[in-house]
């Protein structure tokens, strides 16, 4: 799924089995009124979750494109991501992060964090863990006892992207500093270190793990200046940049799909 200009969102079959949904309106509750903020999806059930700024989180069948629960906030979410079970939501706001369960015909808050202006948030491939940036740093909690894990700081500017890699035990950051860094989320530590100078990182992907001959990390960008002839998508595992492809376009997400990574 990716983020549309419009008040709808662009859902494509990306293992090439079904047919290609793009820029379809969403239905069932409505859609959504203004920018669409975030936009996650469910690892294991066919589902969605949507936050924006006409101040909804709204929950999508992704087989139908049928919104199923809507939540009225009070102030605008700023980004949301989707337990990979399907039964929390974390979203961000100005004062606090959020959770919310998620039940049969309802979207309820569950509790309250203290992390504020939260821009990107997303749970662990097992769900037992959350990461969310606020600011320069981002916090890793406990998801079933709300417990703050550890802080990350060494960004200079603001990180952009963060995935988890297999086995939760490492989390990679991107942001507009130039910096991909991948941290051990226990002891803190940076295990590997790129930084680019006059370059800024928008999005990352990655592939393999840690623990299974390595971790292969793709990171999008562009110069400092976003000038459209300096954007590129960098092959940069374990720090040192491997492989750079050149366009005209910036790239603002880098999806891998399940088969033929």
């Amino acid at each position: 799924p990716a983020v549309s200009p419009a008040s709808a969102a662009a859902v494509a079959d990306v293992d090439g089995v079904g047919p290609v949904l793009s820029l379809l309106p969403l239905t069932g509750l409505g859609t959504h009124h203004g920018a669409i903020n975030a936009l996650d999806a469910c690892a294991t059930k066919p589902l969605l979750v949507s936050c924006g700024a006409d101040c909804t989180i709204r929950v999508w069948d992704s087989s139908t494109l049928e919104c199923l629960l809507l939540k009225q906030t009070a102030v605008e979410p700023l980004s949301a991501s989707m337990h990979p079970m399907g039964i929390f939501i974390a979203a961000g706001f100005g004062d606090k992060l959020r959770l919310f369960d998620v039940l049969f015909n309802d979207i309820r808050l569950a509790a309250e964090l203290d992390a504020k202006g939260v821009t990107v948030c997303r749970f662990s491939h097992s769900g037992h863990l959350l990461a969310a940036i606020s600011g320069t740093t981002i916090h890793i909690f406990v998801v079933h006892s709300l417990e703050l894990l550890s802080t990350l700081s060494g960004h200079l500017g603001l990180p952009r992207s963060i995935h988890w890699a297999e086995g939760d035990h490492e989390l990679v950051s991107a942001g507009d500093d130039g910096a991909v860094f991948t941290w051990n989320v226990r002891t803190r530590e940076r295990v590997h270190e790129h930084v680019a100078r006059g370059r800024q990182y928008c999005a990352i992907a990655l592939d393999g793990s840690p623990e299974q001959g390595g971790l292969a990390i793709a990171a999008a960008g562009s110069s400092s200046s976003q000038a459209a002839e300096d954007c590129f998508i960098r092959h940069i595992p374990e720090g040192a940049i491997v492989s750079e492809a050149i366009g005209e376009q910036r790239v603002t997400q880098l999806p891998i799909s399940a088969v033929d990574r």
